[in-house]
């Protein structure tokens, strides 16, 4: 018997490890905190994108309350950019200013236009800049991806990790038992059919999962999928049970068949008199077989007696219905 999922976990950025939430043998749930890193750098990386941001949105005339201010410092910078401008031309026009001040007054008047244009995308981007710092200081609690077990913490305080340390190992709390079946066994045995999984003298019940893969050995692996409130540890050691249709036919004890040279048969009983019937052997699980040449309601002699003739008369002390038989054991199948 196996974890669902196993997994190795490494931290989503490199840091110290500066705390030990939870040790090795811990049941945790998903996102239940195992590890903590340094913060340190990552508070003030926060700090530093949040004054960006509030600079963007003062310089874009955006409020703290959310409102927009009509005379945002850009704003306020392209009127005055506009009027120099303006009165630079009118002074070019009576040539009192000379051609370079002309340009550098229609460059300021430009800059200023594309610095309100560019206004939203710099709050935009102090934004997203705060959010990856807020990312960032999450991310060093490294938490459980999904419920399940710690196997293993390999880490201590102290060790600077990086994304492709495997800090942590879990496994899931969903069990599944791995078996090999012989593939004349594989039929029926499909996604979702039910079985059963036999450990110390208790059934529990199996749902196999996936679907069978080619042969390995001469075997077909499957994987079945245990109830959440199975409690046997990992490792432990069962027998996979399943029905598996043999064939189909009267079923007679093996003791009631007899053989002569070439022919197979059983004897019957029919008006109190030994009959023969040829039969032939489709299946047999060992006590009793399936064939063909009887129906059900015949009478057949288990353990006839040496030299029972056809036609000897035969007293039925407990008659036994070739079709009444009782079923044979359920097919079984070996695994862990």
């Amino acid at each position: 018997m196996a974890a669902y999922v196993q997994s190795s976990v490494a931290p989503q950025i490199a840091g110290t490890v500066t705390k030990l939430v939870r040790i090795a043998g811990d049941w945790v749930n998903e996102k239940d905190p195992i590890i903590e890193l340094d913060k340190t750098q990552l508070l003030l990386s926060l700090k530093l994108a949040q004054a960006n941001l509030d600079t963007a949105k003062l310089n874009a005339g955006i409020n703290p309350d959310g409102t927009t201010s009509p005379n945002s410092k850009s704003k306020l910078q392209l009127q005055a950019a506009q009027k120099t401008w303006d009165a630079d031309l009118a002074l070019s026009k009576i040539g009192g200013i000379s051609g370079s001040d002309l340009d550098t007054a229609q460059a300021n008047l430009e800059a200023a236009k594309i610095a309100v244009q560019q206004d939203p995308i710099n709050v935009a981007t102090a934004t997203l800049q705060v959010q990856q710092a807020q990312l960032n200081l999450d991310w060093s609690t490294l938490r459980a991806p999904f419920s399940g077990q710690i196997v293993a913490v390999n880490v201590q305080p102290g060790e600077y990790v990086t994304t492709s340390t495997p800090a942590v190992v879990m496994v899931s709390r969903q069990k599944i038992v791995n078996f090999n079946v012989p593939p004349s066994d594989v039929v029926g045995l499909t996604h979702g059919a039910k079985i059963s999984f036999n450990v110390a003298g208790k059934s529990y019940p199996l749902t196999l999962i996936g679907v069978p893969s080619a042969p390995v050995n001469g075997l077909v692996p499957l994987q079945g999928s245990l109830p959440g409130g199975f409690t046997e540890a990992y490792g432990t050691v069962g027998s996979v049970v399943y029905s598996q249709v043999i064939a189909t036919g009267t079923l007679v004890p093996i003791p009631a068949i007899q053989t002569l040279e070439n022919s197979t048969y059983v004897f019957t009983i029919k008006d109190n008199k030994a009959a023969r019937a040829n039969i032939t052997i489709l299946a047999d699980s060992g006590i009793y077989a399936a064939v063909t040449g009887v129906t059900d309601g015949d009478s057949v002699v288990v353990n006839p007696p040496p030299g029972l003739l056809v036609g000897a008369p035969v007293r039925v002390l407990q008659p036994v219905g070739a079709g009444n038989t009782p079923a044979p054991p359920a097919a079984n199948g070996g695994g862990h």
